[in-house]
């Protein structure tokens, strides 16, 4: 384990300047548990779609040498196009500086031979796609080295959680709000489209990527199931699931939470360009 709690995260942090945005802040518990999803080892990791301060919590925390990336807008912030350096400064003065590639997730070839990484994280990135996010997983397939890894890790939007908002009339999805372009006119951020568990799992395996170790989890209060999720809810859903010949593995209470986690490894090349699974054919 790199880090045991979100509290143990944000101290070690606290010792930089700048210090961790709000957005960091209340994904905290999040953030730990990606970063505890790593394997230990050395070597290049290529962070898709970085949070600088994500970046450096890596860094800190791991033998690797981390290599952020970002695209150009509407997905990068425009501060990050003018100035990809970022740099931060700790109580003793000392600096750690991170120079932020950029290029476009959904298009550019990425600019590492083939066989070159040895990981790739790829944290609450997939959801923003918007053309086609099977060339970024092409790309990464490519660029790993046999038997590399690659962390994912996405809303669930088939959660119980989930389930629950849309039986109360409330958009399911976890960011399903628009920004204010007069307030945010360059942070068009918001969520494409979010995965079930069973989607991004399928991907990986159309992709080239056979599974490590795959979970959900609940990190905020207003994720957690209820007592009437428990006799009312889940029971109706699995009477559901059987009557509609569903596969059991769709009623495991620890794929139905609203965060998905995943680490695969490269072990092969992906099946098709378009995976069936996600493209219309």
């Amino acid at each position: 384990m790199f880090v045991r709690s979100d509290s143990e995260l944000m101290q070690l942090l606290d010792e930089f300047s700048p210090g961790p945005t709000d957005y960091f802040r209340r994904g905290a518990k999040r953030i730990a548990a990606s970063i505890n999803m790593i394997p230990e080892g050395n070597g290049t990791i290529l962070e898709l779609g970085c949070d600088s301060h994500f970046t450096l919590a890596m860094s800190e925390l791991t033998n690797y040498t981390i290599v952020p990336q970002n695209s150009p807008n509407p997905i990068a912030s425009c501060e990050d196009v003018q100035d990809p350096t970022v740099t931060f400064t700790r109580k003793d003065s000392s600096k750690v500086q991170f120079e932020c590639m950029l290029f476009d997730l959904e298009s550019d070839p990425y600019p590492f031979p083939d066989n070159s990484i040895d990981g790739v994280v790829c944290c609450e990135v997939i959801e923003h796609l918007f053309r086609d996010p099977a060339w970024m997983l092409r790309e990464v397939n490519r660029i790993l080295k046999p038997g590399g890894w690659f962390l994912i890790t996405t809303p669930n939007i088939t959660s119980y959680h989930s389930i629950r908002r849309a039986v109360m009339g409330i958009h399911p999805m976890q960011h399903a709000l628009y920004f204010n372009v007069e307030k945010y006119p360059d942070f068009a951020i918001q969520h494409t489209r979010e995965y079930s568990f069973w989607e991004i799992v399928e991907l990986l395996h159309e992709t080239g990527f056979g599974i490590i170790k795959q979970e959900t989890q609940a990190f905020k209060a207003n994720e957690q199931l209820g007592l009437l999720d428990y006799l009312v809810l889940i029971p109706a859903m699995i009477v559901y699931d059987v009557l509609k010949y569903r596969h059991p593995k769709h009623m495991l209470l620890r794929y139905r939470l609203p965060n998905t986690l995943v680490l695969a490894r490269k072990d092969g090349i992906p099946k098709s360009r378009y995976p069936l699974s996600l493209y219309v054919q």
